[in-house]
């Protein structure tokens, strides 16, 4: 008995951990368009937000979102001035500032430096050193910029329309059932009122 006791205190140790982590609410970041402010953008939502962090380098903002909130992602995506809503990890930004940091303090030289003498300099020091002072500042001078985060933020919300706003990136995929009598067609022409492209309808789909 005395040899159980630890291993069940551990099995149970684990498995609270395991719950707190999965009630741990995510953070998401909420990327607005140009000239839109946040203010006006939680009036035209219509609810409280809880956000962690107003970014005026994305521009936009943080927000928790548990996993009870089912409505709140999409009550901020109902907002046309919305960008993007991407998930990203509780230590996103952080991550990304230590990055650079790391990068100004010359941390990632040694990475530099092989690649160019992978490219025939080993032995001209002068090269290296210009190469690897360019190469840091551009890298800097990129991830610095807002348009930095818009980017990398934008192209992983899977529901932001492409450049040419013919559809989805990654389009998400429904099983819809009708109500019998309700004709498809009816039902598509409403819901393509505002793009005609947002829906494409499979043939499965259509016999159901």
């Amino acid at each position: 008995m005395r040899q159980l006791f630890p291993t069940i205190f551990l099995l149970a140790l684990f498995s609270l951990a395991s719950l707190t982590h999965s009630c741990r609410p995510s953070m998401w970041v909420v990327g607005l368009k140009e000239n839109q402010t946040v203010d006006n953008h939680l009036t035209v939502i219509g609810r409280s937000v809880p956000i962690l962090d107003r970014r005026q380098d994305v521009p936009g903002y943080t927000v928790s979102v548990s996993k009870n909130d089912t409505e709140l992602i999409r009550a901020i995506r109902s907002d046309p001035s919305v960008g993007f809503v991407t998930k990203v990890s509780q230590n996103y930004f952080h991550k990304h500032e230590k990055f650079v940091a790391g990068a100004r303090k010359g941390d990632y030289d040694n990475h530099f430096t092989k690649a160019a003498e992978s490219w025939g300099h080993e032995d001209d020091e002068d090269f290296i050193a210009e190469f690897i002072a360019e190469e840091i500042e551009e890298m800097v001078d990129r991830m610095s910029k807002p348009s930095y985060y818009w980017h990398e933020l934008e192209i992983a919300d899977p529901e932001v329309f492409d450049l040419q706003q013919i559809g989805r990136r990654e389009p998400l995929k429904w099983v819809v059932q009708l109500e019998k009598g309700y004709n498809i067609d009816e039902h598509i022409n409403v819901i393509t009122q505002l793009n005609p492209h947002s829906v494409t309808v499979s043939s499965s789909s259509s016999s159901m």
